[in-house]
């Protein structure tokens, strides 16, 4: 009877400890691909879009800026926590004083426009956006860019939710 109790014991043990590093290396491993984590990972939200210095009328304070490795996901919130969600990728050069992004893949087959850049943030579709990078911090990023499809100056003011 003892020696079933310490083989119960034995095997119970185990497996608890089994289940904690399991656990632990899934925890450690929910980083950015390639295990790199710099300031730009993660989810930011559009505080403030001018355009030429004055609000952009159309924006409703309702975009976040999402980036892992080389993706970048903008979604539009709407009422009923209904969401529009569009993809390209993004770069940086080694100073990051400069940030590119691209919607210009095309792999949306049935059309739903899903690589379209929301119209409101002034971006080229066909051709990638050079962002002037003005001010970074692990919280707060200040962008701006001349846009070549409308012409007007945009700065985009983001703030990190997590």
């Amino acid at each position: 009877m003892m020696k079933t109790m310490n083989i119960a014991r034995i095997k119970q043990t185990i497996f608890s400890a089994a289940i904690t590093v399991i656990t632990a290396m899934t925890l450690w491993s929910c980083t950015q691909n390639n295990g790199e984590i710099d300031p730009w990972f993660g989810f930011w939200r559009l505080t403030s879009l001018t355009a030429d210095g004055e609000p952009v009328e159309d924006y409703d304070n309702n975009i976040v800026w999402s980036f892992q490795n080389n993706i970048i996901m903008i979604d539009i919130y709407g009422d009923h926590e209904e969401y529009i969600e569009s993809w390209g990728t993004w770069t940086c050069n080694d100073e990051e004083t400069l940030m590119t992004l691209d919607f210009s893949h095309r792999d949306d087959t049935e059309n739903k426009g899903q690589y379209a850049p929301p119209a409101v943030l002034g971006f080229s579709r066909e051709k990638p956006n050079t962002l002037t990078i003005e001010g970074l911090s692990s919280r707060k990023a200040v962008l701006s860019t001349f846009s070549a499809k409308d012409g007007h100056r945009y700065v985009y003011k983001l703030e990190k939710v997590y």
